[in-house]
C-alpha cells in the first residue's frame, strides 16, 4: 500500500501537489508549535496582497479568517493529493501522464467543495480551541486598517491588539472604504458574521 502511494505521488503529474501537501504539512505541524507567528506572516503575505478580484472571492468563499490560512491551504492540497492518486490509482494504472494530468482537473474542482465541507467542523473547532479570539482582545471600538476594499457585503480588516494583529471580516455601511484606509470597529452583525466599520480621517485619530 505505501509503495503504491509513493509510486504515484512521485509521478510528474502528482509531483506539484505531492510538493504542496509536504510543504503545508510541515508548515501545518509547525505552527501547532510556534503559535500564530508562522500563519500570521503567511495571511499578512497572501491575504492581504492578493486578496483583489478572484481572490476575495474564493477568501469569502472559505470564510477566511476563522481558520489559519496554511492550515486551509493544507487541507485543500491534501483533498487534491489523495484523491488524484486514488483516481489514477484506480483509472491510470499506466501511468499515462497526459492522461493522470487530465484526471486532475476534475479533482482540483471538487476540493473546493470538499474543502469549504470540511471548514465547517474544523472552523468550529479551531474558535472553540481559541476561546473566540475575536471577542477576547475586544476588537469593537478599536482602530483598523483595512487589507481589501470593503463594501457592504465583504471586506477585510487588521486590528492592532497589545499580543499580536487580528484580521476580522468586516462590511460598512456608508460608502465603499479603499484599502490600505484606517477604521473603527463599531459592532458585530451576527447576520452577517461580519464586524462593521466606518471610516476614519488620520487627523481624527490625533484628536482622539
Amino acid at each position: 500500500m505505501f509503495q503504491e502511494i509513493y509510486e504515484y505521488s512521485t509521478q510528474p503529474y502528482m509531483m506539484f501537489w505531492t510538493s504542496i501537501f509536504c510543504i503545508m504539512g510541515l508548515l501545518t505541524l509547525a505552527s501547532l508549535f510556534l503559535g500564530d507567528v508562522l500563519d500570521l506572516d503567511m495571511d499578512n503575505d497572501i491575504s492581504i496582497d492578493g486578496a483583489e478580484g478572484g481572490m476575495h472571492s474564493i477568501f469569502s468563499f472559505f470564510d477566511l479568517g476563522h481558520v489559519p490560512i496554511t492550515f486551509l491551504i493544507f487541507i485543500f492540497s491534501s483533498v487534491n493529493w489523495g484523491m488524484g492518486i486514488i483516481l489514477n490509482s484506480n483509472i491510470n494504472t499506466g501511468h499515462s501522464q497526459s492522461f493522470g494530468a487530465l484526471l486532475l482537473i476534475p479533482v482540483f474542482i471538487a476540493s473546493f467543495f470538499i474543502t469549504k465541507i470540511i471548514n465547517i467542523p474544523v472552523k468550529k473547532l479551531y474558535k472553540a480551541m481559541n476561546g473566540d479570539n475575536e471577542v477576547k482582545t475586544q476588537v469593537i471600538g478599536n482602530i483598523c486598517n483595512t487589507n481589501t476594499e470593503v463594501d457592504s457585503i465583504n471586506g477585510y480588516a487588521t486590528v492592532s491588539t497589545g499580543t499580536s494583529p487580528v484580521q476580522i471580516m468586516v462590511y460598512c455601511e456608508d460608502n465603499t472604504i479603499d484599502k490600505n484606509k484606517t477604521a473603527v470597529v463599531i459592532e458585530f452583525n451576527k447576520t452577517l458574521n461580519r464586524y462593521s466599520i466606518s471610516e476614519i480621517e488620520d487627523d481624527e485619530i490625533f484628536q482622539k
